[in-house]
Parts: C-alpha cells; structure tokens; sequence
C-alpha cells in the first residue's frame, strides 16, 4: 500500500481487491481500481477530463518488474533455436524469431 500512495501515477487509483491483481500473465498483472477524484487528478489531466473521468472503475495494467529481463533472455533462446532449426528445415526462421521479438519488445 505504501508503495501505491507513494507512486505519482499508481496514487491516482483507489486499489479494489485488497491490491491483489484480478488478472495475470507472462508480462504483466491486471488490477481494478477507481479513479480518485482531486486535484491530483485535475493537474494529471485537467478539469474537464477529470470531472469525466473521476470515480470511474478501471482496469489498471502494470508490467512485472522483471518482465524486461526473462523476454530478453526468452528472446535470445527463440533465435538461437530458430538458427539451429533454419539449417535442417530451411527457410528463414531467424527473421520470424526477429519479426516476433520486435513485437514483443514494441509491448514491453
């Protein structure tokens, strides 16, 4: 909980479910959250959009901390692998490996 109030972007939100994410998977978590009305908010996104936007149920998605680090080390695996494949099916599973990677990283 401290962690959230002290974070500029996370203390917009008022945590549901006693800050336990309501979804997981490899990259990141997904919690429900409100968004808390105030000045905060209004600096964040001006007046208008925040009496909008104030109050209002969201999902909230935060990367895990060490997703970064397990892609480049999944990523480095895959076109390893793909290299070694390549020279008994052919093809250019490399530049696949390469296209997938770009994706991922686009995400992180």
């Amino acid at each position: 909980q401290a962690r959230v109030e002290a974070d500029p972007i996370l203390s917009l939100f008022e945590f549901d479910n006693d800050n336990r994410p309501v979804a997981s998977a490899s990259i990141g978590q997904v919690y429900r959250a409100r968004i808390r009305r105030g000045p905060q908010l209004e600096a964040a996104i001006g007046k208008e959009e925040a009496a909008k936007w104030g109050g209002k149920t969201v999902a909230v998605k935060v990367q895990r901390p060490d997703a970064l680090a397990s892609a480049s080390l999944d990523m480095y695996l895959i076109r390893r692998a793909a290299m070694w494949l390549s020279m008994f099916r052919g093809g250019d599973l490399p530049a696949i490996a390469d296209q997938f990677g770009m994706q991922l990283f686009g995400e992180l």
